[in-house]
């Protein structure tokens, strides 16, 4: 929130932009964050742990009936 108070200074009402353009890159950043913390599960961006496991479990049947 002191952001722009601190670009002020140098840049006058620039720093109005400046301060919305670091708000934006942190908040996508915090969202980003939110979707890559919790990689296991049902959400749409979640690994297919269940799909993984079964080809691994067919393809070491076909190993071994080899």
């Amino acid at each position: 929130m002191t952001l722009p108070l601190a670009f002020v200074v140098q840049f006058g009402y620039y720093s109005i932009i400046i301060s919305v353009f670091f708000f934006y890159v942190l908040v996508s950043i915090e969202v980003l964050a939110e979707e890559i913390e919790d990689p296991f599960g049902t959400d749409d961006n979640d690994l297919p742990i269940d799909d993984i496991c079964r080809r691994i479990e067919r393809n070491l049947d076909q190993i071994i009936a080899q």
